[in-house]
């Protein structure tokens, strides 16, 4: 088999369409790229390159006496669905290569039970993926208010199956974490803070003094930051500056108020407005 556009793949830097390897790599490092490959868009997996630092490439070239057929086949034995590829030795540069051309599968690959896929240069879990393209909001509530804060969770859970957010609340500090470290290393992390608010909340110390403050001088800083209060229950919300200032769901109501199909109205309109926050972040995030 001869690769008519040789000359052409190989000046490219690696990416998600080529992957270059100096020597035989193992059989599980050739069915992940392999995998990944197959999962992204399809490329060629070339064995007997090397990119250096100054994205030039060493023509290093490789031996047929190397298992590679083997290797291969034992590669493609842990894939599943098994993908399609063309694969032979040739000659570039005075130097015997391999390449693997890997056409891009219908459905997804399995390599142990992971999808992986092409992420620049480098084969990742779909999952780790997904995790870092996920929007933190932080969850900011009076501990007597706990089981609103439930319902809500609940109702956006469906935002985390679709991998556009992850929920962060104190209850997942460990008790041997000092707490106030964490709950700061959370804030920043967090793009939404939602607000569960009632005199309880209010007159807390600490959710006004780190947690409010922290997102309010963010803000300022970045307009894709956001602040979203819920009002649970009746209380002096607007003898604060910042939430006179801050729209609020639900308005003219409260959360505690509602009932039956009204409650679910609500939990609805929190759902859209997180998404259009989602939305206004990154515009193409439901075209994923």
């Amino acid at each position: 088999m001869i690769f008519s556009n040789l000359n052409k793949i190989i000046r490219n830097e690696q990416g998600e369409q080529l992957a270059y390897s100096l020597t035989l790599p193992n059989s599980n490092k050739v069915a992940e790229t392999i995998c990944a490959l197959a999962n992204t868009l399809g490329g060629h997996y070339i064995f007997g390159i090397q990119e250096i630092p100054s994205d030039d490439i060493n023509i290093n070239g490789i031996s047929s006496d190397f298992y590679i057929d083997k290797t291969i086949e034992n590669a493609l034995k842990k894939l599943n669905p098994r993908p399609i590829i063309k694969s032979s030795f040739q000659e570039y540069k005075g130097k015997q290569i391999f390449v693997i051309q890997v056409l891009k599968s219908d459905a997804s690959v399995e390599f142990e039970g992971i999808v992986y896929i092409r992420n620049g240069k480098q084969n990742q879990d779909t999952k780790d993926f997904q995790n870092q393209n996920k929007i933190q909001i932080f969850l900011s509530y009076s501990h007597r208010d706990k089981k609103h804060i439930a319902e809500v969770k609940d109702y956006l859970t469906l935002l985390e199956k679709q991998y556009l957010i992850k929920m962060w609340d104190d209850t997942e500090i460990i008790g041997s974490d000092d707490w106030n470290d964490v709950i700061k290393r959370e804030l920043a992390k967090s793009s939404i803070l939602l607000c569960f608010i009632s005199q309880s909340f209010l007159i807390s110390d600490y959710i006004t003094n780190v947690e409010i403050s922290s997102f309010l001088t963010r803000m300022k800083l970045d307009d894709k930051i956001a602040i979203l209060p819920i009002i649970i229950s009746h209380c002096e919300w607007k003898e604060i500056k910042w939430l006179r200032k801050t729209q609020h769901i639900p308005s003219g109501r409260t959360l505690a108020g509602q009932k039956g199909e009204n409650r679910k109205k609500v939990y609805s309109e929190i759902y859209r407005t997180i998404l259009s926050i989602i939305q206004k972040k990154d515009p193409t995030v439901l075209s994923k």
